[in-house]
């Protein structure tokens, strides 16, 4: 039987300041913890920012855009884990976040004390192991026209072009199914909105929509039909590179029997796709484009708007719009497929400046 001496109040005061003591140690152990996460997070962002302003920028633009999205649940993918509450994505506190942000240039250069939990955002947009995107020079340009050819119809060459590096084992995987193949090049138009999941997840198939010839991801040799299918969108508002941009994705391709030039709807026969059109079923055969030393899987052409193409597009597109409904609802067949070439070549008539309140149909349609 064991038995308890009762304390007195002098060895009950030493007992609970002891006791103190050790608690106080056990928090100084966990603060510096706390504060080398801290400065952990902040030094890589620091560090990205040095070594590529802009492509840093680029990454927050692109995160920005699918975070403002009606779509947010599906674009912002992947979603930062800390965001998440009772397995639920608390989209207005990271909304919130940053929209508190100021520009990266500013952040880099202020002596203010930022919170932690924005150092930590920013360190999970800017860095990735499976990818790496750096920005490139304007002259690459002229070396994708001669890999992919020169558009239909002139286009104005882009702002700003980044390339995109990934990791080695995604590269092997891409050389094994290549085996041997040939390559194509070719363009990937899509909203600003989705850059943030293909980027990180590749060009999925499942988010495409379009399925004039059949499911698959479509890309196109004619850089003026990808830039239809990639209008300006909001980005970041404290961009460097503005807040409202257009991208396109330069892709390489492997020439494999799953990339269709034709394909069969269901229920009925092989239909023809129109020259320059690629259709991918099988996503692995989407990956790199070496332009450079350095295996990319994809490049991208960024274009900033301007006053002028605010004012034009966004009117030209209300018009078009509604003139698409009144076909999708009246005609079918092959009346149907002529008038959306027709709207095809407005739109590439208005990214040109060629568009005038005389337009005329063509004859025929």
């Amino acid at each position: 039987m064991l038995a308890y001496t009762p304390l007195d109040k002098k060895s009950l005061a030493l007992l609970l300041n002891d006791l103190h003591d050790f608690l106080r140690a056990l928090r100084g152990m966990q603060e510096p913890n706390a504060r080398d996460a801290a400065t952990t997070s902040e030094e890589r962002v620091r560090e990205a920012i040095q070594k590529d302003l802009l492509a840093s920028d680029l990454k927050f633009s692109f995160f920005a855009s699918a975070l403002q999205s009606y779509k947010r649940d599906s674009v912002l993918r992947p979603f930062p884990g800390f965001y998440v509450i009772e397995e639920t994505k608390d989209f207005e506190a990271l909304l919130a976040d940053t929209n508190a942000l100021g520009s990266l240039k500013d952040m880099c250069e202020s002596t203010h004390d930022i919170d932690r939990r924005i150092w930590e955002l920013l360190g999970w947009v800017l860095s990735s192991k499976a990818l790496r995107i750096h920005s490139t020079s304007k002259t690459e340009y002229k070396k994708i026209q001669e890999l992919a050819g020169a558009p239909s119809v002139p286009v104005a060459e882009p702002d700003f072009l980044f390339e995109i590096t990934y990791s080695s084992q995604m590269n092997a995987k891409f050389e094994e199914t290549k085996a041997g193949r040939d390559l194509l090049y070719a363009f990937h138009g899509s909203r600003l909105e989705n850059f943030h999941s293909i980027v990180h997840n590749g060009l999925q198939c499942h988010l495409n929509r379009t399925s004039l010839f059949g499911e698959g991801t479509y890309l196109t040799s004619d850089l003026s039909l990808a830039l239809l299918y990639s209008p300006h969108g909001l980005g970041w508002q404290r961009s460097l590179m503005g807040p409202v941009l257009s991208c396109v994705a330069v892709c390489e391709i492997i020439d494999h029997p799953d990339v269709k030039c034709q394909v069969q709807k269901k229920g009925e026969p092989f239909g023809e796709i129109k020259r320059g059109i690629l259709v991918i079923r099988e996503i692995e055969h989407i990956m790199n484009i070496k332009i450079r030393r350095n295996p990319v899987e994809i490049l991208l052409l960024i274009k900033k708007e301007d006053e002028k193409d605010k004012r034009q597009f966004f009117l030209i597109d209300m018009l078009l719009t509604a003139a698409r409904l009144l076909i999708a609802k009246y005609w079918k067949g092959e009346m149907k497929m002529q008038i959306n070439e027709w709207y095809k070549e407005v739109w590439r008539m208005a990214l040109n400046d060629k568009l005038t309140s005389n337009l005329k149909v063509k004859k025929g349609l």
